[in-house]
């Protein structure tokens, strides 16, 4: 196998389980973690993403996050100077599209502004806890289920990525 076919799996498999683990986590949160948190009282449920916010910034979360853009971006990039534009590329391109238009891009106009202004919220009693929880979590959630469905998206067509080259192979 050529040093380059090499580097286009090894970057298919980092780019498969990049965006996998980014759909994972957003799902995560749209059916495990927000209904934990509708459990809690205001206050409780406003230190809990407060606090989760605060540490979600980390190695582990940037490989999944980050790693969902640039490496199918990456891979692209190697096709396309290679003069290779089928339906392998059609489908990477996708991924390449709907991660970073809306599970990428989403996260820093939509969620990070919402988390930077929730972080503001004082917890001593200073703030209608009520208000900035409706404020906060309703849009959040809204928001979390859009980068959801395109960052799973981006999942399926990274699998008709692969689907493809195999047909191309045999």
């Amino acid at each position: 196998m050529p040093p380059l076919r090499h580097l286009d799996r090894f970057l298919l498999v980092l780019s498969t389980l990049a965006v996998a683990l980014a759909a994972g986590f957003f799902y995560a949160y749209a059916c495990s973690v927000l209904y934990g948190l509708a459990q809690l009282d205001d206050r409780a449920a406003i230190a809990a993403m407060q606090a989760i916010n605060a540490t979600v910034r980390n190695p582990v979360f940037a490989f999944a996050f980050f790693g969902a853009l640039a490496f199918p971006a990456a891979l692209l990039a190697l096709r396309l100077a290679r003069a290779r534009f089928g339906r392998p590329e059609i489908w990477l391109a996708a991924a390449v599209a709907l991660y970073g238009l809306a599970g990428f891009a989403l996260t820093f106009l939509a969620s990070v502004p919402l988390n930077q202004w929730l972080a503001t919220v004082p917890l001593d009693g200073a703030a209608d806890l009520a208000a900035a929880r409706a404020r906060y979590f309703g849009p959040w959630d809204a928001w979390n289920w859009a980068r959801t469905a395109a960052t799973g998206a981006a999942a399926l067509c990274l699998a008709l990525v692969w689907f493809e080259d195999g047909r191309q192979m045999a």
